[in-house]
């Protein structure tokens, strides 16, 4: 069986579905391809400076148990003055 559309979007993220939609509203039959949910990681998973903060912290996580692995680290502490001024400079990027 064979499905012919007009046109294919793939990614279900904000550019993907609103193209599908608008392509669809204007008569064209619309595939729309996404792997994961409908919205991409900024509706579903938090937007750039959630990513960066996650990834921080993730850095944190890490530098707090290397010593299990033979890594020692002198500084345990976070700056969060820096961390979110560089969060704020991502933005402006």
């Amino acid at each position: 069986m064979c499905i012919e559309y007009d046109v294919i979007v793939i990614g279900g993220g904000p550019g993907g579905y609103m193209a599908a939609q608008e392509v669809g509203k204007g008569g064209a039959k619309v595939l729309l391809i996404e792997k994961g949910t409908l919205g991409g990681t900024c509706v579903n998973k938090g937007c750039i400076p959630t990513k960066y903060l996650l990834q921080a912290s993730h850095y944190a996580n890490i530098s707090s148990i290397a010593s299990k692995y033979g890594v020692e680290l002198s500084c345990k502490n976070v700056n969060m003055v820096k961390l979110m001024e560089e969060k704020t400079i991502l933005l402006t990027v």
